[in-house]
Formats: C-alpha cells, sequence, structure tokens
C-alpha cells in the first residue's frame, strides 16, 4: 500500500512539474503582456487540477467559466447604469466626461481582476469588490 502510494505520488509530482515546464515555456512566448497573463491563468488551472478525475475538472472548469460570466455581465450591467446616471445628470460636459472614463477603468480592471479568478467564489468577491468602487461615483 505504501508503496503504490508512493508510485502514485511520484507521478503526480511529475505531472506537476511537466505541467510547470509547458506553462514557462507558454508564457516565454506570449506575446503581450495579457496574454502572458491569460498563458498563465491557464496554466495555473492545470496544475491545480492535476490529480482529480476528469469529471470533476469539467466540472470545476464549467462552475469557473459559469461564475466569470456571470460575473463580468454584472459588471459591465453596473457600469452601464453607473454611465447613464452620469449622463443624465446636471454637472458640466466636462465633468460627466471625466466620471465616465472612471467608470470605464474600474470596469475594465474589474473584468480582468475576474479573469484571473481561481474560484467562482473569487470571481463573485472580485466582482463585489467593483461595485464598491462604483460606489465612490455616486453623484448626490
Amino acid at each position: 500500500m505504501l508503496q503504490s502510494y508512493q508510485k502514485i505520488k511520484a507521478k503526480l509530482k511529475q505531472q506537476v512539474e511537466e505541467a510547470k515546464d509547458n506553462a514557462i515555456n507558454e508564457v516565454n512566448g506570449a506575446t503581450s503582456p495579457q496574454d502572458a497573463t491569460t498563458k498563465r491563468d491557464k496554466a495555473i488551472g492545470v496544475i491545480n487540477g492535476i490529480g482529480l478525475t476528469e469529471a470533476e475538472k469539467a466540472k470545476a472548469a464549467k462552475d469557473l467559466a459559469d461564475a466569470k460570466a456571470d460575473a463580468i455581465q454584472k459588471i459591465k450591467d453596473a457600469a452601464t447604469a453607473k454611465t447613464n446616471e452620469i449622463e443624465n445628470a446636471s454637472i458640466l460636459p466636462e465633468d460627466k466626461a471625466k466620471l465616465k472614463q472612471q467608470v470605464e477603468e474600474v470596469k475594465d480592471n474589474a473584468i480582468n481582476e475576474v479573469n484571473g479568478a481561481t474560484s467562482p467564489q473569487d470571481a463573485t468577491t472580485k466582482r463585489d469588490k467593483s461595485h464598491r468602487c462604483y460606489q465612490r461615483y455616486w453623484l448626490n
């Protein structure tokens, strides 16, 4: 039993090393910072998935993709609502432009954060963080 466990452990370590080496090669071949980040995040997912059954990995990947898609849509909806609020406010045009630019930056940053999430809970947490950022732009 112990010998079998040690073989499994060695095989898993080898898989992690191979995944790490592949990830480094992928990241080194990146053509932009965003590409490097995407490849890094993908590699982390691969490494974290080692040892899980294929069905568990597929479900985890689907759950994460669904959580990311939901979070991104809610971020976009919040940005649209805030932009509409700014557009309808009685403020100077240059103030509107400045506030809308800030909302756009928060939206883009939040989407990038969500895309880097490693679990559905992480995606939700990052989405909620972006909602707190939008509160800074309330017009009263």
